[in-house]
């Protein structure tokens, strides 16, 4: 990683986040505390296909890759066994993500949010 294609932000809660970018100006990492290479907190990396599709992540080491349709609607991102971690299922106007998620450590916490597109409420 050079340090030219690696920026840092601190949030609300003064986490530094770092990022690095791919020469086509896609995410290639997110790290939480220090640069992706400097053992961070927690890590995410992407992998992308030539089509410029995200093929594999890996979240904190662990690889999981993406699933598409025909149309190259993602569908699901699966773990190493092939299970699906995440699954997404869409129609016209509706968009709905299911996810599992294993912590393994009690002194570390995920939080997770979503936004539905402009007009449409989640009551």
């Amino acid at each position: 990683m050079s340090a030219e294609n690696c920026y840092y932000s601190a949030d609300t809660n003064y986490m530094e986040t770092y990022y690095t970018y791919t020469p086509f100006g896609q995410l290639e990492t997110k790290s939480l505390g220090s640069p992706f290479d400097k053992s961070p907190i927690s890590s995410l990396k992407y992998i992308y296909a030539t089509d410029g599709s995200i093929a594999v992540r890996e979240v904190n080491g662990i690889k999981q890759s993406y699933k598409y349709d025909q149309l190259g609607q993602l569908m699901a991102v699966l773990d190493a066994s092939g299970k699906a971690v995440e699954q997404y299922t869409s129609a016209l106007v509706t968009l709905r993500k299911t996810f599992t998620l294993k912590v393994t450590s009690a002194d570390r916490y995920i939080v997770m949010s979503a936004s539905l597109p402009h007009g449409i409420s989640s009551g």
